[in-house]
């Protein structure tokens, strides 16, 4: 059973509208999923009462030393997640909620007091060595706000690169309607934007602590390329200079979403960050904290749109906003777009690329096409160019991280090429 606690020492962050969200999209992704409230407020509980479906069960639990108790019962039933939604500040039943966690979201609005007020919870967190991630949540649709948070969770006062979230939620009248209603978002209007940025929070929170490649090259036959675990950032450089020695001539990280001291350090000795996004304003704009990173340590940057429609007007707004006065750039976009189609999660399931599952395709077309252009930008000469079988590269991988050791994984070459969102 997965864990998730929702804490943080300021109220108003929108803690209980997150977990309810989070609780009927696992719920809608298959998962059998309880709620507990530890809030005396009676938010979820209320919300409970206005609901006319049984499901999720929302459970009240005030008593500290009653949770680790509860989760054993609840792991015994057969419920495969259980999200605790706290109250403000650290009550007992916080720190007991955060010490049996696998996961602790941090709520946060995109305001510098808003995200100084979460040390105290970090403090907490860091104490039980839990994995932790920033949900920036009540966001502008754009502007500078988003920027003075990202600057905020990189100040001093923190120390830290840990992780934020992806994406953004964007403060909009369906969550406090879903409220309400005794509804999630993903109810009241599934197609809407906040259902969309829900599912893909949840997606982000399940993939992230799956180990993606890891379980591709765990379904594969062939022994290339190889997926290497490495569970520290600070090894980062040393494993990059022996694998160059060793004759590997590409490196790819892939990293997990958010930012993290891994991904920090990745980015700090990539040769080019590739920062993947879907052809939508609120993924382009979900970008800024990662494209602050690569500037501070000024670095080349590519942005890829992934997963496109054939066609169409969703693909002219993504390079609108990628010219936003947000991000004040001019900066570049790979080509091709990579579009949206089963070979690309057939290969995967497949433990396979989409050039082997189908050579000839138009998903393998454009990854060629993509590596053709990548290979430009790095300057890659013929004689350097992956030529055989045997020049395969390794390939890292970053799944969700604790702060004192980020979950990591790894393939390479002398060009290292990171992969952040």
């Amino acid at each position: 059973m997965l864990t998730l606690v929702l804490a943080t020492q300021k109220g108003g962050s929108g803690k209980s509208t997150l977990a309810i969200g989070l609780a009927l999209v696992a719920m809608q992704a298959g998962h059998t999923v309880r709620l507990i409230e530890t809030d005396s407020q009676g938010t979820l509980s209320n919300w409970q009462a206005r609901r006319s479906a049984a499901e999720p069960i929302v459970e009240p639990v005030y008593n500290g030393r009653e949770i680790e108790q509860r989760l054993q019962s609840l792991e015994r039933s057969g419920v495969t997640l259980t999200i605790i939604d706290t109250a403000g500040g650290i009550t007992a039943a916080t720190t007991e909620a955060i010490r049996y966690a696998d996961l602790c979201l941090i709520p946060a609005r995109p305001s510098i007091a808003d995200i100084e007020a979460t040390a105290v919870t970090l403090h907490v967190i860091r104490a039980w060595k839990k994995p932790f991630a920033f949900v920036l949540n009540q966001t502008p649709l754009r502007g500078h706000r988003i920027s003075e948070a990202a600057n905020a969770l990189g100040n001093e006062m923190f120390d830290i690169a840990d992780v934020v979230a992806q994406p953004f939620i964007v403060m909009r009248n369906d969550h406090q309607d879903a409220l309400s209603a005794g509804l999630a978002v993903t109810e009241l209007a599934p197609e809407g934007k906040s259902a969309e940025e829900m599912r893909g929070l949840w997606q982000w929170i399940e993939t992230d602590s799956q180990g993606t490649l890891s379980n591709w090259q765990a379904r594969r036959r062939a022994a290339e390329p190889i997926v290497e675990p490495i569970y520290n950032g600070r090894e980062i450089e040393q494993r990059l200079q022996s694998l160059e020695r060793s004759g590997v001539t590409l490196t790819i990280v892939d990293t997990a979403g958010g930012i993290n001291a891994a991904t920090t350090e990745a980015i700090r000795y990539a040769d080019l960050c590739l920062i993947p996004a879907r052809p939508s304003i609120a993924d382009i704009v979900a970008t800024a904290v990662t494209l602050h990173v690569i500037r501070a340590w000024k670095k080349p940057f590519a942005f890829v749109l992934n997963q496109t429609p054939l066609r169409g007007h969703r693909i002219s707004e993504a390079a609108n906003a990628l010219g936003s006065e947000m991000f004040d750039i001019a900066d570049v976009v790979a080509q091709p777009f990579i579009v949206m189609r089963n070979d690309h999660q057939d290969a995967l399931s497949a433990g396979l690329a989409v050039t082997e599952l189908a050579p000839a395709g138009k998903s393998a077309e454009e990854m060629r096409g993509l590596w053709q252009w990548i290979e430009t930008k790095l300057n890659i000469g013929e004689q350097n160019a992956l030529q055989a079988v045997d020049e395969l590269p390794i390939v890292i991988e970053f799944p969700i991280a604790s702060e004192i050791d980020p979950a990591m994984f790894l393939r390479a070459r002398a060009r290292t090429a990171a992969l952040a969102s």
